[in-house]
């Protein structure tokens, strides 16, 4: 959805979605809204891939929200989720939340998505936004913004944490466009009154700390 140093890549035309069994993979030429037949990979990893030069942020963040749903099934995640907050004293959001985004900020190295390239012999040239799954993301040790957002938010809330998406652009204009998402954490647990950034795509990243932005949206992760 969103890509490296802020720039929305979703107008280049080819969107591929890692799913939970999910790996990478190139795209194809396909009809404006139409999906890319899955691809299989090693270890049931599973691509699927979506082409559409309108996709909207509505349709792209219920994406992340599907993603971060599967990935909260996962006992494997469930199991890492408590290893990264095992030093904390019980019932300790705060304590937790810091963990979590002290865990991928030292364990998942940001990196940029797919670059511009010819999607076959003959086809366009084009980016690629990949989504992957928290299960890929931690498998890989890298990712973007929105894949450090579904990891972050899926950590997060299999500690009983709620988490929200925070997606942000440096401008008021443009409508859809939003160049940046990351992960909310919401304290106390059982009733939130206070949201706080785990941003973990920053370069000099501190729990809390967000880069100001001139419009923003929250859904809920």
């Amino acid at each position: 959805m969103l890509a490296a140093g802020g720039a929305a890549v979703v107008a280049g035309g080819v969107i591929l979605l890692a799913r939970h069994s999910a790996g990478l993979g190139r795209g194809q030429e396909e009809k404006p809204g139409q999906s890319v037949p899955d691809r299989a990979g090693r270890g049931g990893a599973v691509l699927r891939g979506f082409r559409d030069r309108k996709m909207t942020i509505n349709q792209r963040l219920k994406m992340l929200q599907d993603l971060t749903a599967k990935s909260v099934q996962d006992p494997d995640m469930r199991k890492l989720a408590l290893q990264v907050t095992r030093a904390c004293p019980a019932r300790d959001d705060a304590c937790e939340s810091k963990a979590v985004g002290a865990w991928t900020k030292q364990n998942i190295r940001y990196t940029g998505d797919i670059a511009p390239h010819r999607l076959g012999a003959g086809g366009p040239v084009e980016s690629i936004d990949l989504y992957q799954a928290a299960r890929r993301t931690v498998e890989y040790g890298g990712g973007d913004c929105d894949d450090h957002s579904v990891l972050n938010a899926t950590l997060l809330i299999l500690n009983g944490i709620p988490a929200k998406f925070r997606v942000t652009s440096p401008h008021k204009w443009g409508g859809d466009n939003y160049t940046h998402i990351y992960t909310l954490a919401g304290t106390p647990k059982g009733d939130p009154k206070r949201w706080v950034a785990v941003d973990t795509t920053l370069p000099d990243y501190t729990f809390g700390k967000e880069y100001p932005f001139a419009k923003n949206r929250d859904v809920v992760a």
